[in-house]
Parts: C-alpha cells; structure tokens; sequence
C-alpha cells in the first residue's frame, strides 16, 4: 500500500509498524485552498491495530491541516469503512452534505443510497 497517485506527501500521513504501512491519510493535489479532499484508511481492516492506526493518521492529518489554513475537509471515504466512519462520526461537523454512496460488489452486498 502506498500513497494516492497525485497525493501531496508534505500533507499525507502514514503510520508504519514493521516497515510496512498499516493506515494512510492521503491529501489529494486538487482542489488546492482553504477546502481540501483527501482519503483516511486502514490496509487491513482486520489487523488488531487498524482503529488506532486510523485514529493516529487522522489526528496528525487534523493538525497539519490546521496548521495549514485549510477550513474545510471533503473526505473520500464511506459509511462501511470500519474505521475511519466510525472516527469520522466523533468529529463536529459544521456542514454535511448529502452524500450518494455506490458500494462495488465484493462478496458482501451492492448498495445505493442516501446518506444525510
């Protein structure tokens, strides 16, 4: 697993534990500003540490960005990541937009719905 393609690595975060990465936040190149897009997850959603991987890739992600100047954060990610979903619904929200979620079929169900 490695960064996104076109991800700014200066703004990315990583945790590492045996010279492999276990969680990634990736900050995409575009768009560029005060509003962001970006990715946050585990590579292996079983291994016993991904939550606190996760947890730890977001927090430094959160400063960075903030140190930053950057107001607000789009994150591509989906409401049945077992991870990141779950962290992502702790933060306080100012704005949420309605989001059109497609899951791909892979061995579990194909969805589309709604999510406010």
């Amino acid at each position: 697993m490695e960064f996104a393609e076109g991800a700014v690595h200066e703004h990315s975060w990583a945790v590492v534990r045996d010279g492999r990465i276990t969680a990634l936040a990736d900050l995409y190149d575009e768009p560029v500003g005060p509003a962001r897009e970006g990715a946050l997850e585990a590579v292996d959603a079983a291994a016993p540490s991904a939550r606190a991987d996760v947890a730890l890739c977001l927090a430094a992600w959160l400063e960075d960005l903030r140190a930053t100047g950057v107001a607000t954060l789009d994150s591509d990610n989906h409401p049945t990541d077992p991870h990141a979903s779950p962290l992502l619904a702790t933060l306080d929200c100012e704005e949420v937009d309605v989001v059109r979620l497609v899951e791909i079929p892979n061995g579990i169900t194909a969805a589309l719905r709604d999510v406010p």
